[in-house]
């Protein structure tokens, strides 16, 4: 139905993008294609001029199980309506518009670099603020070195491990003012 709709130019609204955006993704699973082409077809198909007003706005995280000729996997699509090309995007209500140029993260905090070698047979992403000591097990790196610590990335951000890779990445402290390890001054923080 979807489908039918954006054919005749009839823009999408949520559950019909969010059908599109998880029937291309399963179809590209079951054309044997790789899991990195799979997130890449989700992500490329559809576009803010193929949605309703404000669906890509609410559409901001997409998770379906897809079967792989190695087996099932969870894939997550984040903001998977976007402008292609650089065309330039409308404003949404309230949002924060920075001014041209690099913003650095975590400019104040510590930093380490960590060597991670991902053991598992696919791949696996780790998110911004999960906490590193308890990543994945098949993800090979010091965790006594990494307890306390985080993916040097801005929130809401994801960093892939290719299976088979060792990937070199970037680490700071989980709280706002710690050195390395828990913060333990705040009991309440670490229930």
């Amino acid at each position: 139905m979807a489908r039918k709709r954006l054919a005749k130019g009839i823009k999408l609204n949520y559950p019909e993008a969010l059908a599109l955006i998880c029937d291309e993704v399963m179809e590209a699973a079951r054309e044997g294609r790789s899991f990195e082409e799979a997130v890449a077809r989700g992500m490329t198909a559809l576009r803010p001029d193929d949605v309703m007003d404000g669906v890509a706005d609410l559409l901001t995280r997409v998770q379906v199980e897809a079967i792989f000729d190695d087996g099932t996997k969870l894939v997550t699509l984040h903001n998977p309506i976007q402008p292609q090309n650089g065309a330039a995007r409308a404003a949404k209500v309230g949002e924060v518009r920075t001014a041209p140029g690099p913003i650095t993260v975590n400019e104040d905090k510590p930093k380490r670099r960590l060597e991670i070698y991902n053991a598992a047979p696919y791949p696996v992403w780790v998110g911004s603020h999960f906490p590193l000591e308890q990543a994945n097990p098949r993800l090979r790196f010091d965790r006594r070195a990494a307890q306390g610590w985080r993916l040097n990335l801005p929130a809401g951000q994801v960093q892939l491990f290719p299976p088979g890779a060792t990937v070199e990445v970037e680490i700071v402290p989980q709280g706002p003012h710690a050195e390395a390890g828990p913060d333990t001054s705040n009991p309440r923080l670490n229930l």
